[in-house]
């Protein structure tokens, strides 16, 4: 049973994009609550942005801290989001491999529902060449990404010189 002016204190291990709320409609974060004296429980909720393992403890003052663990998995896809890192390559040579990953709302990797095709584009639309093979022999303007994997990848070769950006784009998937 609770005593009177207890507080209980929620943590959460990831923190980063945890909330706490006092009601179901979370509209009120909190980092506590204090029960009423004769209480023998607490009800609290929350919302995590992070997909994996989240650790909640609760602890009061008198009493032994509690600890649980949940799982976190993330939302429908929802935007395409480059994991490699920009390259700089001589006229006329291969590039390393570039990947495009399918992500949550929140950045989270999470895979495509169905099937879908990822159109390759780039700015100035001559400046690069896009292909399926690190040889750069078959050519490609779009690549496949499957509810099996969450990321797919390509190879690029400069036509011109100077700055190019590379997009990847597909329908119902922001860039």
């Amino acid at each position: 049973r609770a005593e009177a002016g207890r507080t209980v204190e929620f943590a959460g291990v990831p923190s980063v994009g945890l909330e706490f709320f006092s009601a179901a409609g979370c509209a009120n974060t909190v980092t506590a609550l204090s029960p009423a004296a004769t209480a023998t429980s607490v009800t609290f909720y929350f919302k995590a942005r992070t997909a994996g393992a989240l650790d909640i403890t609760v602890s009061s003052d008198s009493l032994t801290s509690a600890t649980q663990r949940h799982t976190i998995v993330a939302g429908a896809a929802s935007a395409l989001a480059f994991t490699s890192a920009a390259q700089n390559l001589a006229l006329g040579a291969c590039s390393a491999v570039a990947e495009i990953q399918s992500r949550d709302a929140y950045g989270n990797a999470s895979a495509v529902a169905a099937p879908v095709q990822v159109q390759l584009g780039a700015s100035p639309a001559t400046a690069v060449s896009f292909y399926s093979d690190p040889s750069c022999s078959a050519p490609v303007s779009a690549i496949p990404l499957s509810p099996s994997s969450i990321s797919a990848a390509f190879y690029f070769k400069g036509d011109a010189p100077g700055a190019v950006d590379i997009k990847a784009s597909s329908t119902g998937l922001a860039e």
